[in-house]
């Protein structure tokens, strides 16, 4: 197997099947990867990707970035990755994949978003403190509900989720999302899933779309947005509903409830005992000054939107006024040409 240590100030090696790449403490930067399989990155203690590269094409910045075909990736911690201004890692079309031991905070979308992965595994895994971006079209295009902890989209079938603590996320904890890319899931597990004060307006801690066959275990919250712990739908697409899905061994918050939506069925809901985590975090006081910048950014997001509102009406106005003074000046030639 090829092996590259790499210091912090050092480029990151060109990918090659097999690769190790061992990470040396301190900051590196972010990167978009090319999909060669059967890559490691081996992180160690103080090692940490910080910041985001911006990607093109219509995708948020990223952290790390894979594209197709890095088969059998592995990321293995200690390793943290912070202040995205859009997702931390970004992977696609790579099965047999795997994320553990990794400390993610402070990204302005997802912590980690896999799409068509199978048969993957996210171990061990803490996401904290989603934020608004920098980058406007990325606060407008991912307001604070789309902002998850993990989301698993396309088919994400026979995959394993273990051991995660989700904290201050404003979208879900845990997303599984198949109808978003037409896909099936099938035959997820996922156990001890720890979420604080996760979720915004009608987005619950637990969101899964087009999920079969799959066991959702051990997981606990503290508090919800709305009125519900999870919900189970479909998306909007016909056929792409969830089914045979069991929920097991869990502690909500009171008067809070699972929405079975968009003919989502057989969803087993079984509490049991509860389920706690063995340690929880440490309170974290609030940072005023930058709940203030979030506000702010928050507030001209809103002003954006507003203004792209207007601006398309100015614009429809300028038509219909250059329609009526064109109307006009042919009543007034018409008018002209009868005396």
């Amino acid at each position: 197997m090829p092996t590259v240590q790499k210091a912090p100030d050092q480029p990151w090696p060109q990918l090659v099947r097999g690769l190790l790449i061992n990470l040396d403490p301190g900051d590196h930067q972010p990167e978009e990867f090319s999909g060669v399989p059967d890559v490691t990155i081996q992180g160690c203690l103080g090692a940490r990707i910080r910041g985001s590269r911006n990607l093109g094409g219509g995708e948020p910045p990223c952290s790390m970035r894979f594209n197709d075909g890095a088969h059998g990736l592995r990321i293995l911690g200690p390793l943290e990755v912070c202040e995205s201004q859009g997702r931390g890692i970004r992977v696609t079309v790579a099965r047999e994949s795997q994320f553990c031991d990794l400390n993610i905070h402070h990204c302005a979308v997802e912590g980690i978003i896999t799409g068509n992965c199978p048969s993957s595994t996210y171990q061990r895994i803490s996401v904290a403190r989603s934020r608004p971006s920098s980058q406007s079209w990325v606060r407008l295009d991912y307001p604070p509900d789309k902002r998850h902890g993990i989301y698993l989209s396309g088919d994400a079938s026979d995959s394993v989720v273990a051991a995660i603590t989700v904290l201050y996320v404003t979208g879900s904890a845990l997303q599984i999302n198949g109808a978003g890319m037409n896909e099936i899931v099938r035959n997820v597990h996922a156990e001890e899933i720890a979420c604080y004060h996760c979720g915004s307006s009608n987005t619950p801690p637990l969101s899964l779309m087009a999920v079969r066959e799959s066991i959702i275990a051990k997981f606990f919250q503290d508090w919800v947005a709305g009125d519900r712990w999870g919900v189970c739908f479909a998306d909007g697409k016909p056929g792409y509903h969830c089914e045979n899905v069991e929920f097991r061994d869990y502690t909500v918050p009171a008067r809070s409830h699972l929405a079975i939506e968009q003919g989502s069925n057989n969803i087993e809901q079984n509490p049991g005992d509860g389920w706690t985590p063995g340690e929880p975090p440490e309170p974290q006081p609030p940072d005023e000054m930058q709940a203030l910048i979030d506000e702010a950014q928050e507030a001209i997001a809103g002003i954006e939107g507003q203004q792209a509102v207007a601006s398309t009406a100015l614009a429809s106005i300028a038509g219909y006024a250059q329609v009526a003074e064109d109307a006009l000046a042919r009543i007034e030639a018409l008018s002209a040409g009868r005396r």
